[in-house]
């Protein structure tokens, strides 16, 4: 009889200060508590990866070309006027401030939909490390970005307007899910991180150029984590493992505000 061995157990600990982020929190809480049961249970992620995206010189075209325009917008003058001409037709409506939990849907997505049933292609664990591979690459790549053009938001609130962060993210989680669940569930994913670019643009936090771009770093990071999945694979010893799982504990204390998460990887 095969016996599960608990290889690595990891306590992350942060303290929620603002009331946006306790209740993101405890959202988050009800997600895992609700799936954890059942990615604890090794038939429901029994199958093992045997197709990968190789890479293609064609794949670049779409996030390419998104990137292209987008950076015309910052130093092309005609570019940036057709910008500024976008931003004050739509104009500043503050819509609402819903942006910031929609970008994180399609990301959360990935990773729980085959727990409801929707079969992925990849088990649980080669989701989880796409999906933090794309996560570290869009980061890398967005904040880099923002760091060194170091564009004025529209109205001056801030100096970190290229590329958008939110849609980056948006964007990341819906070429993932399209990637591993197929074109139907990608809709809606690509739905979703429409929805939080136009936000972006209708709360006056982002001109139009911002949003493409990080539309664009978006759906090329998570291309990107899927050409080094099987390289990550073989590093972390995945290909050697059978039955493997995750099981999350994650604890909140409304008191104080405090949040300890215990992530437990069964191998």
């Amino acid at each position: 009889m095969r016996t599960a061995k608990f290889c690595r157990i990891e306590e992350i600990c942060v303290t929620l200060r603002s009331e946006k982020m306790k209740s993101l929190f405890v959202i988050l809480i009800v997600l895992l508590t609700a799936v954890g049961p059942v990615a604890a249970n090794p038939d429901s992620i029994r199958r093992e990866a045997t197709d990968s995206v190789r890479f293609t010189p064609g794949q670049l075209i779409v996030p390419g070309a998104l990137i292209t325009v987008g950076a015309l917008g910052v130093g092309v003058k005609p570019f940036r006027q057709a910008r500024i001409w976008v931003n004050n037709e739509i104009g500043v409506h503050n819509c609402s401030p819903a942006d910031d939990i929609i970008r994180y849907l399609p990301l959360a997505g990935y990773l729980t939909l085959d727990f409801a049933g929707v079969r992925a292609r990849r088990p649980f664990m080669d989701r989880l490390v796409a999906g933090a591979t794309g996560a570290i690459i869009a980061t890398a790549l967005c904040g880099g970005l923002k760091l060194c053009v170091n564009e004025a938001r529209p109205g001056g609130a801030g100096r970190s307007s290229f590329p958008s962060g939110h849609t980056t993210t948006a964007f990341l989680g819906a070429e993932l899910l399209r990637l591993d669940y197929g074109p139907l569930v990608g809709a809606g994913g690509y739905l979703a991180a429409s929805t939080v670019g136009a936000m972006r643009i209708l709360n006056g936090r982002h001109w139009l150029n911002d949003v493409l771009a990080g539309a664009g770093i978006g759906i090329l990071s998570a291309r990107a984590a899927m050409w080094l999945l099987p390289f990550n694979r073989r590093w972390l010893g995945l290909n050697r493992r059978r039955g493997e799982a995750a099981v999350v504990v994650p604890a909140f204390s409304p008191a104080d505000g405090s949040a300890m998460m215990t992530v437990a990887l069964i191998l």
